[in-house]
């Protein structure tokens, strides 16, 4: 068991500095500090950022860069940083049709909050890890939108891959059921392979409710 504190303010602005016919870009920029305790790193620290997107609606196209960097911290020893990329191509309208998304990161490329609700302090930086070289990963999806019978809502069946640093493999199948804004369910079968394990398998039902 452990015990991991972090508590962050960040300011965070972005700003769209080409707008019209030829698509959207807009970088940003945040800052933040942050003070880290328990099990893991411990002391105050300072953080800093920065993204790059670009939309150009008539594809459906959306393109995206971030950076993000640890800059000091009173743990000597600790270091982190991070950068993603992603891809989204969705031509159709209203979803409907092919949808293609890949996503890639290195890294830290997030603060790692979340995870220490998800994934526990292992996560986010356990002292002794801190040493390790920063993994590497790519997730890619394809999808194809229909309208479910009646024309009221959504159905997109996908397959995804993601690919690991270490030998860690992930292959996805499954379909999601959309009704506008309010109603969505996803089904999906998974198999997740790592180096010197045994495949695991997975198949999970998810349902959200909007209101």
């Amino acid at each position: 068991t452990a015990d991991v504190q972090r508590v962050r303010l960040v300011l965070e602005g972005a700003l769209d500095v080409l707008r019209g016919p030829a698509g959207v870009l807009t970088p940003s920029l945040q800052v933040g500090a942050r003070y880290d305790g328990g099990a893991a790193e411990t002391g105050a620290g300072l953080e800093a950022g920065g993204g790059l997107s670009y939309v150009y609606p008539a594809w459906g196209l959306t393109l995206a860069g971030s950076g993000r960097l640890l800059v000091t911290h009173e743990d000597r020893g600790y270091d982190e940083w991070g950068a993603a990329g992603s891809l989204r191509l969705q031509p159709g309208t209203a979803g409907l049709g092919p949808t293609l998304s890949v996503n890639t990161a290195w890294g830290e490329a997030a603060s790692g909050v979340e995870q220490l609700w998800s994934q526990g302090a292992g996560g986010a930086g356990v002292a002794g890890d801190a040493g390790a070289a920063p993994a590497g990963r790519l997730a890619a999806e394809l999808g194809y939108g229909i309208a479910a019978p009646g024309g009221q809502g959504l159905v997109t069946p996908y397959a995804g891959v993601m690919l690991a640093d270490g030998g860690a493999h992930a292959y996805r199948l499954g379909g999601r059921l959309s009704l506008g804004q309010s109603f969505s369910l996803d089904l999906e079968a998974a198999r997740r392979e790592r180096a010197g394990a045994a495949p695991e398998h997975g198949l999970e039902l998810n349902a959200s409710l909007r209101w």
